[in-house]
């Protein structure tokens, strides 16, 4: 076609060919500029399905505007030719420039930042792109980014100014070129489900965004075969070799965001090119900060220069992203001993029994709640301003889980249908699942009547026109919606999985969604459904417990309780259109934990929470070093009004550490066994736990969130002197030395799931281990320090196994099939000591034979954690939680 003219452009020269057709350099005569144009082939002109993506392309690319999008100017035919013409992007193509290795850091930002909010913009227009690649990527004369070939896009939602009869034909065309069984896009660029001929949203272009992303930090991409369908293969099945092998100094946060981005299930990537952008925006920022530009150093020096860049770089990022504070962050002070958070708690209840689920009303001048009187759990209100309390339920039967109606003028609440008028939780926290029933009480003229049988966590819709609640009808415990009376109730939730229950439902303020409890045994997420459609965003995926859920008032954010940061705290997360997870969780509390049961004021400026109160002490029992059998009674060893936890002996059993919160924050303690005297170790806030001795016992690692994010510090025993190890926004927590010194293993979910990792005993060379998830609270070492023992999950024959830190392949170790949470070894390695069910200890000899019991409490209720074997083999120390009240709390300052 060089030569001829199509209407009035002038086709000059050939400059490539596309899924969609060829591509031309053409002369606009009339405007006289140059512009590109795409012709469709004629043999596929008369294709009716070809024709109609052609203009489909036309259509979708006209209705985005954004600078990092090539514009469309219009679509034609010409003697039976049909042709789109473009603006002309001169330049190269981003496979042209990645060079071997990858892209420098800071280039890579620069473009990938641009890229994603290009994306964002298709997406928001209702354009997916499918065929998202470096040879769709262009980079202009003056390196700007620019997205072209919309060829495969699917419109997704109404165009404005089309008819519905007009709409209704363009979706019946789409679903026809998108159906089941069409694989369209480019093989090694496609999502698991675009390989499998599945219908595909914007998801998908996250998933390719994810490979262009590793392509251009390594220089390869994630997934290779010898043949096309050998690439779907490993599409499907295979995880992508961690970019950290080919850059090691590469920063953790570009793998967590790649990782994050190749999830084969689509719901747990990133739900949003816009959480996507945040994100690269945000390391974009942090590197710019410290001075980065193509790789983050490995060893982290840490003088006094290299502390006070990190400090202003961290504070400024901090402040930054979560909008703590209108002051500037304070930077005069080491990163150690960080400025505690701006939140201001109080105490509202101060009774000796139970206190709990707390419930705003509709106005903000009162709190409803449980509280037990007469050993009953009944309902109770009190004004905030006066502090006046009256009761508004009688009987002998527990009231709990109350929720306002928005009128203020009822509530609804469950009541114990069980014999004797006692609920008995399904957990520690709080869920029931047999024996209450959903009553409702009229404030006015104190009757209470019976809504529905067998029902729990009921909660208002905001219109108040329905009822939502959990109930175990047709199985596993589920989420329904009723009208207000209780009537015609429907299940909106389901699951494939027995396993998997629904609990705690809370609406979204407009009343469109509803996020609530998911429970598959010991996990515990957050997920978000959408009422009309049914259709579910993961809020939490992850391996601590997460649970009891609000909406701010607002619904751009949900607060939540979670374990993640080492105790059971409040976590703020904001939240897109769809409940998914937008940028990073926020903690609020930074206690010793167990802050549950939440309800936010209606101005979102309080947040009403209980504190369980526990009594966790470390108890000792004596054993006999070869049989690992009691020879006498257990004892209280370290023992306060608050928590005492995780004690760890010294090398040499001469003395013992542990955190504790006995002065407001937790942090680390030492006991010295020669003269019994205590002594704080850490001072300030975020929360220390679990401390471990270097092998010559100068020093302790423990994992804190005094700097924002969970991760690894350690401390001089003599002298105090804090040292930031791990400084990834993902969580790293439980550190062990090894015998040698030389090397900490600790467990990361840097990369989505929680992994063994293993670094230098500086903070250096950090690294993943492990490929097959890890869990549990504690890891051991082997006797040379060569391996790492650990708990991997969902193994039918084994809990743990043994991984070589020279990366070699993991062995599993079948003498422990009961626990693996909390494995401590004998002096010589004959037995291991593990709890199970957080109430009996026990023995499992390592050459594999029969385990035996060791000790347990007669009292249920009393729980065991955290068992550990003295180094002469003669103590057995363990925490020994006993649970007395609970209190309700005031979180105030939240905007």
């Amino acid at each position: 076609m060089i030569g001829t003219t199509l209407g009035h452009y002038k086709i000059l020269s050939h400059l490539g060919s596309g899924g969609m057709g060829d591509v031309y350099l053409a002369e606009d005569e009339t405007l006289h500029r140059k512009v590109a144009l795409k012709v469709l082939p004629a043999a596929a002109a008369s294709q009716p399905e070809r024709l109609t993506r052609f203009r489909r392309e036309a259509e979708s690319v006209a209705a985005l505007s954004h600078p990092s999008i090539v514009t469309i100017f219009s679509v034609e035919e010409e003697a039976g030719v049909h042709f789109l013409t473009m603006e002309l992007v001169e330049g190269k193509t981003l496979d042209a420039v990645i060079p071997e290795g990858g892209l420098p850091l800071d280039q890579l930002l620069d473009l990938a930042v641009p890229m994603a909010d290009a994306l964002a913009a298709a997406h928001e227009a209702g354009v997916v792109h499918r065929d998202l690649k470096p040879a769709n990527i262009m980079l202009d004369q003056r390196g700007q980014v620019r997205i072209m070939d919309f060829g495969l896009a699917k419109i997704l939602e109404e165009r404005e100014g089309l008819t519905r009869s007009q709409l209704s034909e363009q979706k019946t065309r789409t679903e026809e070129l998108t159906r089941e069984g069409n694989v369209m896009g480019t093989v090694p660029y496609m999502a698991p489900e675009q390989a499998q001929g599945k219908r595909v949203d914007h998801r998908a272009d996250i998933f390719a965004f994810g490979i262009v992303l590793y392509e251009m930090t390594t220089g390869r991409r994630p997934f290779t075969g010898e043949s096309g369908p050998e690439v779907m293969s490993a599409i499907l099945r295979d995880d992508p070799e961690p970019m950290s092998r080919t850059r090691p100094n590469l920063p953790r946060q570009i793998e967590r965001i790649v990782t994050h981005c190749l999830e084969k299930d689509p719901a747990k990537r990133f739900q949003a090119a816009a959480d996507l952008r945040y994100e690269l925006q945000s390391l974009k920022g942090e590197t710019t900060r410290v001075g980065q530009t193509s790789a983050v150093p490995a060893n982290r020096s840490r003088s006094w220069i290299g502390v006070a860049l990190a400090l202003v770089a961290g504070a400024l990022l901090l402040w930054w992203l979560l909008g703590r504070q209108s002051a500037p962050p304070r930077v005069d002070v080491p990163r150690s001993q960080a400025p505690p958070l701006e939140r201001r708690v109080s105490q509202l209840t101060f009774g000796d029994e139970l206190e709990e689920w707390p419930a705003w009303s509709p106005d903000g001048a009162s709190l409803l709640y449980s509280a037990e009187t007469g050993g009953f759990r009944k309902l109770f209100l009190r004004e905030i301003e006066t502090g006046n309390v009256r009761q508004l339920t009688e009987g002998a039967a527990d009231d709990v889980q109350a929720s306002w109606a928005p009128d203020g003028k009822r509530v609804v609440f469950v009541r114990s249908s069980r014999e004797g008028g006692k609920l008995e939780p399904d957990d520690l926290f709080g869920s029931f699942y047999i024996g209450g029933d959903v009553w409702q009480l009229d404030l006015e003229t104190g009757q209470a009547m019976q809504l529905i049988e067998d029902a729990y966590a009921p909660a208002w819709s905001p219109d108040g026109g329905r009822l939502a609640f959990d109930a175990r009808w047709a199985g596993p415990a589920r989420i329904w919606v009723s009208d207000a009376r209780g009537h015609n109730p429907r299940q909106i939730t389901t699951d494939s999985s027995e396993a998997v229950e629904h609990v705690e439902p809370v609406w979204s303020p407009d009343g469109s969604k509803i996020v609530y409890r998911r429970t598959e045994k010991s996990k515990s997420d957050l997920q978000v459904i959408d009422v009309q459609s049914g259709e579910v965003a993961w809020l939490t995926d992850d391996s601590y417990r997460d649970m009891h859920a609000q909406w701010s008032p607002g619904g751009t954010a949900i607060y939540f309780s979670s374990y993640r940061g080492g105790g059971q705290n409040i976590w703020r997360q904001p939240v897109g259109p769809d409940g998914s997870p937008f940028g990073s969780a926020e903690q609020l509390t930074t206690g010793a934990g167990n802050d549950v049961m939440l309800s936010v004021s209606p101005d979102g400026i309080r947040l009403s929470f209980v504190i369980l109160g526990i009594n966790s002490d470390l108890w000792r029992v004596p054993l006999d070093p070869r049989t690992g059998q009691t020879v006498g009674e257990p004892a209280p060893f370290v023992s306060t009004n608050r928590e005492d936890s995780r004690g760890s002996w010294s090398p040499d059993g001469s003395m013992l550490a542990f955190n504790s919160d006995r002065r407001g924050d937790m942090n680390i303690w030492i006991k010295s066994l020669d003269d019994g005297a205590e002594r704080q170790v850490t001072t300030g806030s975020g929360g220390d736990f679990q401390p471990t001795w270097s092998p010559d016992g100068s020093s302790l690692v423990f994992f804190s969130s005094r700097e924002g994010n969970v991760g690894i510090w350690s401390v001089d025993v003599t002298t105090g002197e804090l040292l930031q190890l791990t400084d990834d926004p993902s969580v790293d927590e439980d550190p062990f030395y090894s015998p040698d010194g030389r090397h900490i293993a600790f467990q990361s979910d840097r990369d989505g799931r929680l992994e063994v990792w293993v670094m230098n005993a500086d903070g250096s060379d950090e690294r993943r281990l492990s490929s097959r998830g890890t869990s549990g609270h504690f890891m051991r070492w082997d006797e040379d320090s060569s391996a790492v023992i650990h708990r991997v999950p969902g193994d039918s024959t084994t809990n743990l196994c043994r991984q070589p830190i020279d990366g070699s392949e993991a062995v599993p170790l079948p003498e422990v099939t009961g626990g693996g949470f909390h494995i401590s070894y004998s002096p010589d390695r004959a037995l291991i000591l593990d709890v199970t069910g957080h109430k009996t200890i026990w023995s499992f000899p390592t050459d594999g034979s029969e385990r035996a019991r060791v000790f347990e409490f007669e009292d249920p209720g009393i729980r065991i954690d955290y068992p550990v074997w003295s180094p002469d083999g003669r103590w057995l120390v363990f925490d020994r939680a006993d649970y007395q009240g609970a209190d309700i709390w005031l979180l105030g300052g939240l905007k």
